[in-house]
């Protein structure tokens, strides 16, 4: 390859096919979810991280969709490189806390009571495309806290997250719930105990 003085040329190293899915990712932090794909390097060799234009192809000729930062992606492996808001998809969350004395045991003057805690988040995915999307919702994985809603072996783990994925059609509001769990011990001198408190550990409340 030759290149005159003062010019520049790009040169293709790698032209291959590679598996791409197109899903809507929301990691939290506004109502629109990122347009994104989920790439898989099918091939033996890895592809090396780089800027990345993405085009959507339509009757009329590729669209441009956006630009992206493309991980380097190692052979057999995959990533989710986002592009872009989604603005065909809205999305709400609500938080919802729950817990619960599940064991009492006194022992040598002691209560050694046990405790789950429950959080609860709904998302409220709205569709508003005319063709099914899917979503991949990242939930946040705080310390001891077990995936329970959906079930840990139909999300994937990255970083300080759960990957949850799901489908969402078009023109439709669904509500996805999303359930962890996380089990406490405390131990209360039994002669500390008050009438309140014990009223409070019957109810079973936590901060008897």
């Amino acid at each position: 390859v030759s290149v005159a003085s003062g010019d520049s040329l790009t040169i293709p190293f790698i032209n291959q096919d590679v598996p791409a899915s197109a899903v809507a990712w929301y990691q939290g932090g506004g109502r629109n979810p990122w347009q994104a794909m989920t790439l898989k390097n099918d091939s033996a060799t890895s592809l090396p991280a780089g800027s990345a234009t993405i085009y959507e192809t339509t009757t009329s000729g590729p669209l441009f969709s956006g630009e992206a930062q493309f991980p380097l992606l190692p052979a057999g492996d995959s990533r989710l490189v986002g592009f872009g808001a989604e603005q065909k998809v809205l999305v709400d969350r609500e938080n919802r806390s729950a817990s619960a004395i599940t064991k009492v045991k006194a022992i040598d003057g002691m209560l050694q009571v046990e405790s789950k805690l429950r959080e609860t988040t709904i998302y409220r995915v709205k569709n508003i495309g005319v063709e099914p999307r899917k979503m991949v919702i990242e939930q946040p994985r705080g310390q001891d806290w077990r995936l329970v809603q959906p079930k840990p072996e139909e999300a994937t783990i990255s970083g300080q997250a759960w990957r949850i994925r799901f489908e969402s059609d078009p023109g439709k509001t669904i509500e996805y719930p999303v359930v962890l769990e996380r089990t406490i011990a405390d131990v209360i001198s039994i002669g500390d105990l008050t009438h309140d408190r014990i009223e409070a550990l019957m109810a079973g409340e936590i901060d008897a």
